[in-house]
């Protein structure tokens, strides 16, 4: 029915009314993705599901800041977003006395992009703890004790500082004139100190805890040692060698027995497990065996020597880690390392080496690259430089690592690759307490010689 005069006429209802139920058809389901996460993506012309992001970091104060909008929630952190359109965005964590971290994140459709274990850093000073010539230090394992050596003119002392009393003490006290260093146990309060390379005039043991008391295990006329290490054991037993025989020595009550005759190129006791080198003369190859209670069995076959007319095995690869079935061999006075594991070996450009205390994940460096090796996988580059790296060790239970150059100190988040400046000096050596948070460096800050301490 319709009106005379009237304008709204039954073709133009009718076309009103299919026109919205068409717009209902279209607006519907884009109201329903919307609703489900989706956004249109103009350049790829068609519906892209949404990301989210996740952020766990410490301290909990955490300020999170992404692309310049400061996000805030009752409790900081941890952070999650939804629903957050596919793109790359600046993420910056902040937190009062910290150093801010900050990365340029992806967030891709249908993903999560994620930070965590992260532990921002304090933003501290050093401060000089012993002013002078530190000739080296070394921090226990248990972070209790810190050792340092002082030499002045023809005289050595060995000092401890107590980390709970912050009580400086001097353990030994001796004539010497060679540059030392401290070798702790890895589980336990006792020390090695030793002239620095083999063969080894010097093996002194210590413990601060007992005032007074060493034991040397070499002394005037017996042989040189060739090699000493500290058993990975809950006790401190330490293995050493000279020409003939490979001995341990158990403290305190310095038990001494002979673990095998030393007619291997070189050996390594991981736990109770011995590791050996032998050269094969016909075959031509270096052999590493594993010996399990007195019976040796063939682990490996190393590359053939290159030297087919020599009969005599060349001395040019000693055994320094062993860990789960992974070993690696290093060339004396050579930057040049070889990672046997359980599935292949590795040769692998590096000077030094560290097997992080927090899982078993290895580092190989040079000045100019670092190296990163995990258990089933392939070693790879995780950084490069110019700027002389001199030392690495983990700071925290995350693997953030301390690196120490020529002239700074900074910190490497390695599974993102940030890094933060920490300080600025010609750091010779230094140790970390990564339960407490500390850095020790020996070197000069702020034109000062030293040893300092630094909370991170």
């Amino acid at each position: 029915m319709e009106y005379p005069g009237a304008k709204f006429t039954r073709p133009l209802r009718r076309a009103l009314l299919v026109f919205f139920i068409a717009l209902f058809f279209i607006i519907s389901p884009m109201v329903v993705l919307f609703a489900s996460g989706y956004r249109y993506d103009w350049y790829a012309r068609r519906p892209v599901k949404n990301g989210s992001m996740s952020i766990d970091v410490e301290p909990e104060t955490t300020q999170v800041i992404i692309t310049g909008n400061r996000l805030k929630f009752n409790d900081d952190v941890p952070v999650r977003l939804m629903n957050i359109p596919p793109d790359k965005y600046t993420v910056r964590l902040a937190a009062d006395g910290y150093y801010p971290w900050i990365k340029d994140l992806e967030v891709k459709s249908k993903q999560t992009a994620y930070i965590k274990e992260i532990g921002l850093l304090r933003q501290k000073t050093p401060d000089m703890i012993v002013s002078g010539q530190i000739a080296n230090l070394a921090l226990s394992d248990d972070g209790a004790y810190l050792l340092y050596i002082l030499q002045r003119e023809k005289i050595t002392e060995i000092w401890s500082k107590n980390q709970e009393s912050r009580t400086p003490a001097i353990l030994m006290r001796f004539s010497n004139t060679e540059p030392l260093k401290i070798t702790w146990a890895p589980n336990n309060r006792y020390a090695v100190v030793s002239n620095l390379e083999p063969p080894y005039r010097r093996v002194t043991i210590i413990n601060p805890d007992l005032a007074g008391w060493y034991h040397n295990i070499r002394s005037g006329t017996q042989p040189l040692i060739e090699k000493f290490q500290w058993n990975n054991s809950n006790e401190p037993e330490l293995i050493y060698s000279a020409k003939k025989t490979i001995k341990s020595i158990l403290f305190p009550g310095k038990q001494t027995r002979t673990v095998a005759k030393n007619n291997f190129a070189d050996w390594f006791m991981e736990q109770n497990q011995l590791w050996t080198l032998r050269f094969n003369t016909t075959s031509r190859q270096y052999v590493v065996f594993k010996d399990s209670l007195g019976f040796p069995s063939e682990y490996r076959k190393l590359k053939k020597f290159d030297n087919a007319t020599s009969t005599v095995a060349p001395n040019n690869w000693d055994i320094i880690a062993a860990r789960s079935g992974n070993i690696l061999l290093k060339q004396p006075g050579a930057p040049q390392m070889l990672l046997i594991t359980p599935q292949d070996d590795f040769d692998i450009n590096a000077e030094r080496f560290l097997i992080s205390r927090y899982n078993n994940w290895w580092l190989f460096w040079t000045p100019w690259e670092l190296w990163s090796y995990s258990p089933s996988e392939q070693p790879y580059l995780l950084n490069r430089s110019g700027e002389q790296l001199r030392f690495v060790e983990p700071l925290d239970q995350y693997n953030t690592l301390g690196l120490i150059w020529a002239n700074k100190a900074t910190a490497l988040y390695p599974y993102y690759l940030v890094t933060q400046t920490l300080l600025s000096g010609d750091i010779r050596q230094f140790a970390t307490d990564s339960e407490r948070k500390i850095l020790y460096l020996l070197g000069t800050l702020n034109g000062h010689e030293g040893l300092w301490s630094l909370e991170y």
